[in-house]
């Protein structure tokens, strides 16, 4: 979803910045609720929310694992002009596409993150193989993260709109008491296999229904109703309300408070992967279930695996770098353009109602997108 910002963080108000802070703690609160917390008029607090929707929202977060997903990430080197584009058209075009965008470092080309079904990871590899054979891409590198991704959103209470900083340290951070406990005891990851088979009910429109929560989940339901009805699919205010409930029961793992990073005219996206010790790499997932960061970032880590995305300060950046630096083996850091980066909903297209299943043959995720992309 590609936000334009009509407001930023030096014009925005104080009351503007508490209705934010409430909506963190109350993401589904009703227009008279945030009235009653805020002691704001409700006329205002209506005014507000108006002014603040291009740069906020509440995102269902999907149980991957429920629906039969897992999440591919590949980093493609690209060394030319017009093979990036070609491979931004993969990324158009791909059923299981949901983000990519271009990266600029040791790897400079395009970064992809796929939410796929678990028997596609070698009909990923064979496709990004097939495209070095057609010298569109130098290299790539597949990570694969069965887990579900540990998500911070930004934290205003931190942030300080008299000089623009954050009151946050790194080193502070990484050095919180709680940590005499043992991390490999205190760290147990979510489970990567279903708790409920999704598969077995789901349908295409709901599939669709829970696209729409994903983008905004204050919806009501009246206008998923319009929204889904104008998509070919119809369905009633009486059925959205029972697959909404469903959906959120076995397949939405939670909510989160979503602000647009573009509010922060300083904040930079990048992206850190690499390896390191396993229980060092525990440690960082304890303290960001425990004690949050403030800016938004994606975070997980498989064995010694660790994969880190953020939006945060330039000045915040270099106490975190020396100090990865300093434990993990290996680290890449790559420059991430998100102003210009895609997000995709998932493909209501890429499921068979029939077979209960998501669509995986190399036809359809390797030569049919070929075709679609070279014509």
């Amino acid at each position: 979803m590609k936000i334009n910002s009509k407001i930023s963080i030096d014009n925005i108000t104080f009351k503007e910045i508490q209705i934010l802070l409430t909506l963190h703690q109350h993401p589904f609160g009703t227009f008279e609720e945030l009235a009653e917390i805020t002691h704001i008029p409700k006329t205002t607090v209506y005014e507000i929310i108006q002014k603040i929707k291009p740069v906020f929202w509440v995102a269902a977060i999907p149980n991957l694992a429920n629906l039969g997903l897992t999440t591919y990430d590949v980093f493609s080197e690209v060394n030319s002009l017009v093979n990036l584009t070609f491979l931004e058209k993969i990324g158009q075009k791909h059923p299981y596409i949901y983000y990519y965008a271009r990266i600029y470092g040791k790897i400079t080309g395009i970064y992809f993150q796929f939410r796929a079904p678990l028997e596609l990871g070698k009909n990923l590899e064979l496709l990004f193989r097939e495209l070095k054979s057609q010298n569109k891409i130098k290299n790539f590198t597949m990570l694969h993260f069965p887990h579900q991704f540990l998500i911070t959103p930004f934290n205003l209470t931190l942030w300080n709109p008299e000089n623009f900083t954050w009151k946050f340290n790194w080193k502070n951070w990484f050095q919180i008491a709680e940590f005499h406990k043992d991390p490999q005891k205190e760290y147990q990851k979510q489970p990567s296999f279903p708790a409920y088979d999704v598969k077995s009910w789901i349908q295409r429109r709901d599939i669709a229904l829970l696209n729409k929560l994903i983008t905004n989940a204050r919806c009501p339901n009246t206008k998923l109703r319009e929204e889904l009805n104008n998509q070919g699919f119809q369905i009633s205010d009486s059925i959205i309300s029972r697959r909404r409930k469903k959906l959120e029961l076995e397949a939405i793992y939670g909510y989160k408070v979503q602000i647009d990073p573009h509010l922060f005219d300083v904040v930079n996206t990048v992206l850190i992967w690499g390896y390191g010790p396993e229980k060092f790499l525990k440690s960082i997932t304890i303290r960001l279930e425990n004690h949050p960061i403030p800016f938004y970032s994606v975070f997980n880590i498989e064995k010694f695996t660790i994969y880190w995305y953020l939006h945060l300060p330039t000045h915040q950046l270099s106490d975190l770098l020396h100090i990865l630096q300093e434990n993990l083996y290996e680290l890449h850091f790559m420059y991430v353009d998100y102003p210009k980066s895609n997000v995709f909903s998932l493909d209501p297209d890429a499921f068979d109602e029939k077979k209960h299943d998501w669509k995986k043959s190399s036809e359809f995720v390797i030569y049919d997108l070929l075709k679609k992309v070279e014509d």
